[in-house]
Parts: C-alpha cells; structure tokens; sequence
C-alpha cells in the first residue's frame, strides 16, 4: 500500500480541516446563541462611539469608505473569478484559479467581503438593534463556516482537475461547477445564517 492511500494518513491529512470546519461551525452557533439571548458587548460599543467623537469627521468618514472599497473589492474579486471560470476548459480553469490562490482562498476573501457589506448596509441601521446585532456576526461566523466547509471539500477531493470535476459533479456539473461551488459557499452561508439569525431574534424579541 502507498503512502497516499494509507487511512493513517489520510485521517491525519484531513484532521485539520475537520477541525477547523468544527470550529467555525461552533464560533457560528455561540455567536447567534449569545446575541439571542441579549448579550451585546456595551463596552465596546462605548470605546466606538467614544472614538468617534474625537475623530474628526472627515477621518471616520475616509475609514468608512475605506471599509466599503474594501468589502466591495474582495466581494468582485471572488465574482471575476467565479465568472473566468465559467464555460471555460480544463486548463484555463486551473490557470485562473491559481492566479487566483485557489478556489478556497478566492472564496474566503468575497465570502468575507460580503459579509461585511451586508453588516454595512443590511444590518448597521434597523429597528430591531438585537437582531441586527446578532445578524451581523452570525454573518462573518457563516463566512468562516463556508471557508471550513470548502477547505473540507478541497482536502478531501483536491481542488485539482479530477477533484473539481468530482465536487461539480455532487450538483449536476463538472469542473467549472465545482470551481465556482468552493468560491461561492462562504458568501451563500454568510448571507444564508446571517438572514437566518435575524429572522430569529427577530422573532423571539417582538
């Protein structure tokens, strides 16, 4: 028997990546679970305000656009290259991906930026506070359990030709399926348990 298909070494190849989907998993579930209950960290929102009337207004201004250039970019950035990989063959896919860092990390940066953009403009400014509160982490939580969830995906089948066929094949494509599946699935959990928290406290606070 090989040393790539000894079951030792696989398990120890894909123990990271478990634990890692665990953990965001979990960071997901307290993160809702806390804000549900009413916690709200008062201090830090006091240092923020705090901050922010001895900060000039032009400065608060710049690092809020700043922020939204930020998101907005990362956020296209994992749009560009889900859409170069579309209808595209074998090669040029790897090609891009690669230019890219890979599927996993070019979905971790627009995952992340579109939940930083929903925290910025869905969830900043609403009636329910609590429930905003709570949407906005379990967002960025739900980015990091797509990220664990790809890195998953791409340690058990390899983000290479055959792997990527393989994933896309578990939704009915191919290889571009399986590219723009780990690119896409931390910014579908961000937005997916972001919505899905605030329809909860939504519902609990009334």
């Amino acid at each position: 028997m090989t040393a790539s298909t000894h079951p030792a070494i696989h398990s120890a190849k894909t123990l990271p990546f478990s634990l890692l989907f665990v953990g965001a998993s979990a960071l997901c579930v307290v993160s809702a679970s806390a804000e549900a209950g009413g916690w709200r960290s008062h201090g830090t929102d006091a240092a923020l305000e705090a901050g922010q009337l001895f900060a000039p207004p032009s400065t608060s201004a710049a690092l809020e656009m700043v922020d939204a250039v930020r998101d907005t970019a990362a956020t296209a950035s994992g749009v560009m290259t889900a859409a170069s990989v579309t209808g595209s063959s074998g090669p040029v896919i790897l090609g891009n991906l690669a230019t890219a860092g890979g599927p996993v990390a070019a979905g971790a940066l627009s995952g992340f930026g579109v939940a930083g953009l929903q925290n910025k403009y869905l969830y900043s400014d609403c009636e329910n506070v609590d429930a905003c509160d709570a949407a906005a982490i379990a967002g960025y939580a739900g980015a990091g359990a797509g990220v664990a969830g790809a890195t998953a995906l791409g340690a058990a089948y390899g983000v290479g030709a055959s792997g990527l066929a393989t994933i896309g094949g578990m939704v009915g494509g191919g290889m571009a399926a399986g590219a723009v599946g780990l690119i896409a699935l931390p910014a579908v959990t961000a937005v997916a348990i972001g919505a899905g928290v605030y329809g909860i406290v939504s519902l609990f606070s009334d």
